[in-house]
C-alpha cells in the first residue's frame, strides 16, 4: 500500500510539473541495438552515444544510427570503457594500434573520423599497453589504466593523457600494487578510480591535481571502487554493497535500497555535471548484469526505479527493462545503458531522453528581453509589463527555484550550479514567457 501511495504522489508531481510548464512534450526512449551484447556507456549533450562490445567500439546518432568507429583486431578482447566529450566531438576508447598490433588508449575526432593512438607507460600485458576508461567533459584529458614496464610484477597504474604532457603514470600509495582511473571531471583536474590495498581489496581513490588520497567512510575505513566524478569535481560516486555518493564537505552518503545486502548489491554508475542527477543499479549477487533494476536519484525524489521514473513522465519505455544505466549527459537529461528487451530474452542498448521541447517562447515577438546568455551571476530581465514571478527548471523538467526576487530588472542566479535551465516568467495579465539560459 505504501508503495502505491508513493507512486501516486510521484506521478502527481510529474503531472503538476507538466501542467505548470504548459505545453511540455516529454522525452523518448530509443532502442540502439537488438540481439547484440552492446554496452552503451556515454552520451554527449547533443545526443551522440558511444557503445562497445568485446571486439569493437561504436557511435550512435539519431540521424546516422549505429556505426563502428574502431575494432579490436589482435585477437584479444576489448578493455576499458568508451566515453565522449560534452560537445560530442571527441571520443576516448581502447583501440588496436596497427603499427604495434597492441591495444591501447586512443582519441577519436568525430568530425575528422580519425583516431590518434596514445602512448602507454612502458609495459604491455595480454596484447595491451593500456586501456581508456574516460574522457574529460572538455575533451582535453583521457584517463585509464597503463601496464607498468617489465619487472613490475605484472601490475598496472592509473594513467592520464593530455596533449601537453602525454601519458603520465598516476601511481599508487601502495607499493607493488595496481590502480586504475575510471573517471575524470570536466577540466581534467579531478580523477577518480581505485587502487589495490595490501590485502588485495579495491579502495576508492581520488587524484586532485595529481595528488592521490583515499575516500573513506565516517569511521575512516576505505570504501570500494569509485566509478565516476561530477563535471564540477565536487561529487564522487561508486558502490559495493550499496550505491553511494561522496563529497569533501558531506562525507559518504548511501543511496540505499530496502533489499541491499550481501546478496543484493548496487552501485552508482554515472552523474550529471553538477551532481544533481545520479544513475545506477541494484541486482542479485552473484547474478547477470541484466538481472536487476536500474535507478535514478535526485535530491527531490531520492532513489526511484528507472522504469518507474520514465513511466511517470509519460514516456513509452518500449517494454525495455532499464537494468544497467551506465552513462548520463552533463546536463542530466539523457541516460544510456543496457537492459532487456520487451520479451526478456535478449539484451538491448538504450537511450532515454527525459525531456523534449520545453515550449520555449518566441521572444522576438515578445515584450520580454534578457541578457547575458551565458550568465555567471546576474541575469538582466526587462519587460513592458510588470514581472510577477520568475521560476527556474532544469532540463529534466524539475523546478529548482521558484519566485526569484527581481530587483531593478535583475535576478541573482549565482547560486545555480553550472548547466542549462529554462526560466519561466509570469507577466502582468497572466502572460507567460519561457527561455533557456546557460549558467556558467
Amino acid at each position: 500500500m505504501m508503495k502505491n501511495i508513493y507512486q501516486l504522489k510521484l506521478q502527481s508531481v510529474f503531472i503538476w510539473m507538466a501542467a505548470l510548464l504548459g505545453g511540455v512534450t516529454f522525452g523518448q526512449v530509443y532502442e540502439l541495438s537488438t540481439n547484440d551484447l552492446l554496452y552503451a556507456s556515454g552520451v554527449s549533450d547533443n545526443g551522440v552515444v558511444v557503445l562497445s562490445s568485446n571486439a569493437a567500439n561504436f557511435m550512435w546518432t539519431e540521424s546516422g544510427g549505429l556505426t563502428t568507429i574502431s575494432t579490436i583486431s589482435n585477437g584479444y578482447d576489448n578493455a576499458g570503457n568508451p566515453a565522449i566529450s560534452n560537445d560530442g566531438t571527441k571520443i576516448s576508447g581502447t583501440v588496436t594500434n596497427p603499427d604495434t598490433n597492441l591495444n591501447g588508449m586512443g582519441l577519436y575526432d568525430v568530425v575528422a573520423g580519425t583516431w590518434t593512438y596514445l602512448d602507454g607507460i612502458g609495459g604491455d600485458m595480454d596484447g595491451s599497453t593500456a586501456s581508456a576508461w574516460s574522457i574529460s567533459g572538455d575533451g582535453s584529458t583521457v584517463v585509464g589504466l597503463g601496464w607498468l614496464p617489465p619487472g613490475s610484477g605484472g601490475n598496472a597504474h592509473a594513467v592520464k593523457w593530455t596533449q601537453a604532457d602525454g601519458t603520465i603514470d598516476m601511481g599508487s600509495t601502495v607499493a607493488g600494487s595496481s590502480s586504475r582511473a575510471n573517471s575524470v571531471n570536466h577540466d581534467g583536474s579531478v580523477i577518480v578510480g581505485w587502487q589495490d590495498a595490501e590485502n588485495g581489496s579495491r579502495e576508492a581513490a581520488i587524484w586532485r591535481n595529481g595528488v592521490q588520497s583515499l575516500i573513506t567512510d565516517a569511521d575512516g575505513n576505505a570504501v570500494s571502487e569509485a566509478g565516476a566524478v561530477s563535471g564540477d569535481g565536487n561529487w564522487v560516486i561508486g558502490g559495493g554493497m550499496e550505491a553511494w555518493r561522496w563529497s569533501e564537505s558531506t562525507g559518504l552518503q548511501s543511496i540505499s535500497h530496502p533489499d541491499a545486502g550481501m546478496w543484493f548489491t548496487g552501485a552508482a554508475t554515472a552523474i550529471s555535471a553538477d551532481g544533481s542527477v545520479i544513475v545506477g543499479y541494484y541486482r542479485p549477487w552473484p547474478g547477470a548484469p541484466f538481472g536487476g533494476e536500474g535507478f535514478i536519484w535526485t535530491e527531490e525524489t531520492g532513489r526511484v526505479e528507472l522504469n518507474e521514473y520514465v513511466s511517470n513522465l509519460g514516456i513509452d519505455d518500449l517494454g525495455i527493462t532499464f537494468a544497467l544505466p551506465l552513462g548520463i549527459s552533463a546536463d542530466g537529461t539523457m541516460i544510456v545503458g543496457t537492459g532487456l528487451n520487451a520479451t526478456g530474452d535478449a539484451s538491448v542498448a538504450f537511450l532515454i531522453k527525459l525531456s523534449g521541447d520545453l515550449n520555449v517562447s518566441d521572444l522576438e515577438s515578445s515584450s520580454l528581453t534578457y541578457y547575458p546568455n551565458p550568465v555567471k551571476d546576474i541575469l538582466n530581465i526587462s519587460s513592458k509589463k510588470s514581472i510577477q514571478n520568475v521560476s527556474v527548471y532544469n532540463m529534466a523538467g524539475q523546478q529548482v527555484s521558484n519566485n526569484l526576487e527581481v530587483s531593478g530588472n535583475q535576478v541573482n542566479v549565482s547560486s545555480l550550479p553550472s548547466g542549462v535551465y529554462v526560466f519561466r516568467v509570469k507577466l502582468e495579465g497572466n502572460q507567460v514567457e519561457t527561455f533557456k539560459i546557460v549558467k556558467k
